[in-house]
């Protein structure tokens, strides 16, 4: 009886880190774009905000499309099923790797945690809302202006693809050595 609570026990705390941070970071990525949106629209900030004049303003602007305003109004419905899809795959994966008792390097499930997170909060934001409130913009160097869940899933994106590539130059190494 100890082993299977044992077996159990060690199911349940696979890649919990992908959920963890997945779950926690695109409720608290929603309530801060939820603050700045409040925010900005009860005028309580003007429409910028320099917090290093010149260099790093909150600008408040909504975003009807995709990360980084990639692509126009037009496309949101079809933006929104992308970003569905995309969370269920990452959820997939995940549970499969769960499932089949293989346990993900941490980096790769802080990578997809970090997917997870950023999809979760755009997502539901443009889900109640209609679009995105986007508010980082950085005037030096110039970038489009863009929110923490668009940070959240590039890092992400960067963090899986490194650890995958990783897990495979390993994998090749031991299986040739």
């Amino acid at each position: 009886m100890l082993r299977a609570k044992t077996f159990m026990t060690e199911t349940r705390a696979r890649n919990r880190w992908a959920w963890i941070i997945g779950l926690a970071g695109g409720v608290l990525g929603f309530l801060i774009q939820v603050l700045i949106r409040k925010a900005f629209e009860e005028q309580l900030l003007s429409k910028t905000l320099p917090l290093i004049p010149g260099v790093f303003h909150l600008t408040y602007l909504k975003n009807p499309g995709a990360a980084f305003s990639f692509f126009d109004s037009n496309l949101t419905s079809w933006t929104l099923w992308l970003r569905l899809i995309s969370m269920g795959i990452i959820a997939v994966v995940t549970l499969l790797f769960s499932r089949f008792r293989k346990e993900m390097i941490l980096p790769l499930q802080v990578g997809l945690g970090l997917l997870l997170a950023g999809g979760i909060s755009n997502t539901v934001e443009q889900i109640l809302y209609g679009d995105i409130a986007i508010y980082l913009d950085w005037r030096s160097p110039p970038l489009p202006i863009f929110n923490l869940a668009d940070i959240a899933v590039r890092l992400g994106s960067f963090v899986t693809n490194i650890s995958i590539l990783y897990w495979l130059l390993s994998t090749l190494i031991r299986r040739f050595r």
